[in-house]
């Protein structure tokens, strides 16, 4: 879902991977409570609320650059 990536297949396996690693964490922490799968999936929910988040973080500095304006030092860096 990202326009221009290279290996897409090869980054799919490693979001498995890391996903896979993430409910197993949480299955050994929380193995007792019947919770474990809402925490998971309320986790994988904030985790693409932050990727929106960072979408729109560089669409706006883009944006902001496009138009000549000057950016806070602490998001040039971006």
């Amino acid at each position: 879902d990202r326009p221009g990536l290279e290996h897409p297949a090869l980054v799919e396996e490693i979001q498995r991977y890391y996903l896979n690693t993430l409910r197993m964490y949480i299955v050994n922490q929380l193995s007792a409570s019947p919770r474990c799968s809402i925490v998971y999936g309320k986790i994988l929910s904030i985790l693409c609320e932050l990727r929106t988040l960072g979408m729109q973080n560089s669409n706006m500095c883009i944006s902001l650059k496009l138009k000549n304006r000057k950016l806070p030092p602490f998001l040039e860096e971006i």
